[in-house]
């Protein structure tokens, strides 16, 4: 009597070699030296090779005596008792017909720009995106995650519709000083003894 194998009926591999393929071991990720999660920079590293400001911004932190010295010093310079007597060198050599050191002030606002920007002004339904509220518990690591990554991703380098100029800055802050009032008597008198050079030249030609 012949033996038929059922061996040929059956959907059982020889081998179960492919098995090995189907579920994999999990990546070992925290641990190692050169490993993902623990070389990775942390979330809060300041970039300082993207620009002039470092996003996320930190606030600045002045005392209040700092902060009263430094109006106080503007004051006397806008005044020009600084022992200047408002005609020195100095105090004249930005240009300032009434003799004050603008040179000063523009140094402050540079620097004022450059460490107190803001970002932009919020418009009528522009939200930050939301990390999903079901996921996990409010101050969980990873919404927070979420929320600076997602700044940092946004930072001034990415904001393609800003004039590209030397430094990308916020179009709140005024950017150079012919938009402040310092400026406006002595570029009206540019502006004029221009127009009126104008029909001269065409009176001579």
């Amino acid at each position: 009597m012949l033996r038929r194998s059922y061996r040929l009926s059956t959907a059982t591999p020889e081998k179960f070699s492919i098995l090995g393929t189907t579920h994999q071991k999990p990546k070992r990720s925290g641990f190692g030296r050169n490993n993902k999660m623990r070389s990775r920079p942390s979330d809060n590293t300041a970039w300082y090779d993207k620009g002039p400001v470092e996003w996320l911004p930190r606030p600045v932190r002045l005392t209040y005596g700092q902060l009263d010295e430094v109006r106080d010093w503007m004051m006397r310079e806008t005044l020009g008792l600084n022992g200047n007597g408002g005609n020195s060198a100095t105090s004249n050599r930005a240009g300032g017909a009434d003799g004050v050191n603008y040179e000063e002030f523009y140094k402050i606002r540079e620097l004022h720009r450059e460490w107190s920007q803001h970002p932009l002004m919020p418009v009528l339904g522009d939200v930050e995106p939301k990390f999903p509220l079901n996921l996990f518990k409010q101050n969980h690591r990873a919404k927070r995650r979420f929320l600076i990554r997602w700044h940092k991703a946004n930072s001034p380098g990415h904001w393609a519709w800003m004039p590209r100029g030397p430094t990308a800055v916020t179009p709140l802050h005024r950017t150079n000083p012919s938009q402040y009032p310092e400026n406006w008597k002595q570029r009206v008198g540019a502006s004029s003894a221009a127009a009126a050079e104008v029909p001269r030249q065409a009176v001579k030609s």
